[in-house]
């Protein structure tokens, strides 16, 4: 018992062989592995103040991966209290979540000592206070910045009971003003109770001290830090869709932990928040990042956000840009506001989820049947494009759908409701009362290629290719090019669509091959 192996401080982690002979040339041997020396030195918090016969909740790291680490707990006098429990740590070296060590329901209330030992024989140790089962209990979250406030939490206190709690130095002497809570229906603090710590004090270790009229009494350790800077936060940028933005930071209380969001132009969340531990000097440690999701919108205006437990804040702006490989593309929509329009009038078009370049643009009517001719679009490369689109005075109303296809085949459409014009005593768009009409004329031998000069009142001379007397009727409601009065409608009439072109660019959402603005 007893026997060791002593391995080089500068073996190479990694599997060796341990090999044992003896002078008559018996062997034996077994395979070891050499893990990196630790590098960290081992930490342990235990819990306190925990009452008899119930758990302090255990942290600790700085251990080799997978070790086996016994916790003892024991009295003021070394004493063992209880049985010790065995802990394996994780692949980081560190307490898994939730471990935990049983205080026996026999131990005297007092002061006792926790003390972790690793196999190497390295050892880490916390104090922790024992009261009885019906003790009323405070606690003060830690560590808190000199300025700031320590969160409060109680129990077991009498119900609406004023409690008075002040903050006192190691010598026992009261730093800052008490503050006085009551408690609730329960015995317990209400939600945001809290203890302010002055911006005078000194870093170090405090107690926090609760008393009630009765004389009972719970305290609690607490540690005050330097108060902490102006928080900085520089992110990245700019940054794809599904890449992760490189954070540095600095200003924040020394191993606080710093809550990082994104959100976008309007202020939403986009993505989870990242949680990030300040180290020693209060600063982001090296090789923070926050994710940017997948299908966040490319586009400026990304707010990130970084926030601590005491309300302090740091934010930077970045720009989100398309993932290489078009991952913007998909769940294509397209949309036309208003999707019900009179004849003359103009609506908005925008589609997104588009590969970027170009698209083809054309409209069916309720049947499925083309209507006009296709127009095509160029797709920015946020897999996006906008712009507007003037309906043509005279076309047939009735319902339209116009469709988007790109250059992948993926397609969407949306739909177009088309109604009459109010034409009552009313110049149509480009027209006044006074202007000519070009109105076709209808000659008695046939020719159907009149012209004629129309008039507020209808009446108009016509001549015609053919012979005969052709006659025209225009109207004042006859739009500002001339064409007017219930006559049949021509082929051209019938493809209302197809000057699609008239849609506008839209902050560089998309170009149109068509530059001009036409009518649809």
């Amino acid at each position: 018992e007893g026997s060791v192996l002593p391995i080089p401080e500068d073996a190479t982690p990694g599997d060796y062989t341990v090999v044992a002979s003896d002078p008559e040339g018996n062997e034996a041997t077994d395979t070891l592995e050499i893990t990196p020396a630790d590098s960290v030195e081992v930490a342990l918090e235990a819990s306190s103040p925990v009452r008899v016969g119930d758990e302090s909740t255990l942290t600790s790291e700085g251990w080799a991966p997978n070790a086996e680490v016994s916790v003892q707990l024991a009295d003021a006098e070394g004493t063992a209290v209880g049985d010790p429990v065995m802990v394996t740590t994780d692949e980081n070296g560190a307490f898994p979540e939730g471990t935990v060590l049983p205080v026996p329901e026999d131990a005297t209330p007092g002061d006792y000592t926790v003390t972790a030992t690793g196999p190497e024989g390295n050892e880490a140790t916390d104090t922790i206070s024992v009261v009885a089962a019906d003790a009323p209990l405070v606690d003060a979250s830690s560590p808190a910045p000199a300025g700031g406030e320590s969160a409060l939490t109680g129990e077991s206190w009498a119900p609406g009971t004023e409690v008075s709690v002040q903050l006192t130095d190691p010598e026992g002497n009261p730093v800052g003003d008490p503050v006085t809570v009551t408690t609730d229906e329960n015995g317990a603090f209400p939600e945001g109770s809290v203890l302010p710590i002055p911006e005078d004090a000194t870093p170090g270790d405090y107690t926090v001290v609760a008393t009630d009229p009765e004389g009972n009494e719970a305290t609690d350790t607490l540690e005050i830090v330097p108060a902490a800077a102006e928080a900085t936060i520089d992110a990245s940028s700019p940054v794809a869709a599904g890449d992760e933005s490189e954070l540095v930071s600095s200003g924040w209380a020394p191993n606080a932990e710093v809550s990082v969001q994104l959100a976008d132009a309007e202020g939403n969340a986009v993505g989870d928040p990242v949680t990030v531990t300040a180290d020693e000097n209060g600063a982001f440690p090296e090789g923070s990042v926050l994710p940017i999701p997948e299908d966040a919108t490319p586009g400026d205006g990304y707010t990130v956000t970084a926030s601590d437990i005491e309300g302090h804040e740091a934010t930077d702006t970045i720009e989100v840009t398309a993932a290489a490989g078009g991952t913007c593309v998909g769940d294509q929509t397209v949309t036309i506001e208003p999707d019900s329009v009179e004849a003359g009038g103009t609506v908005s078009i925008s589609g997104t989820g588009f590969a970027p370049g170009t698209a083809t643009v054309g409209i069916v009517d309720a049947e499925g049947n083309p209507v006009g001719a296709t127009v095509e679009v160029e797709v920015g490369d946020d897999c996006s494009f906008s712009g507007e689109a003037t309906v043509s005075a005279d076309v047939t109303p009735g319902d339209y759908e116009l469709v988007v296809t790109d250059s992948d085949g993926n397609s969407a459409s949306d739909s177009l409701t088309v109604t009459a014009a109010d034409v009552d005593g009313d110049p149509a768009p480009g027209g006044d009362d006074d202007a000519p009409g070009v109105g076709a004329g209808d000659d008695d031998n046939g020719s159907d290629n009149g012209a004629g000069n129309g008039s507020d009142d209808g009446s108009g001379n016509g001549t015609g290719n053919g012979s005969g007397d052709g006659s025209g009727d225009g109207s004042s409601g006859g739009s500002g090019n001339g064409a007017g009065g219930d006559l049949p409608r021509t082929g051209s009439e019938l493809m209302p669509l197809a000057a699609l072109a008239s849609l506008l660019t839209i902050g560089g959402g998309v170009a149109l091959v068509a530059r001009h603005r036409a009518k649809v």
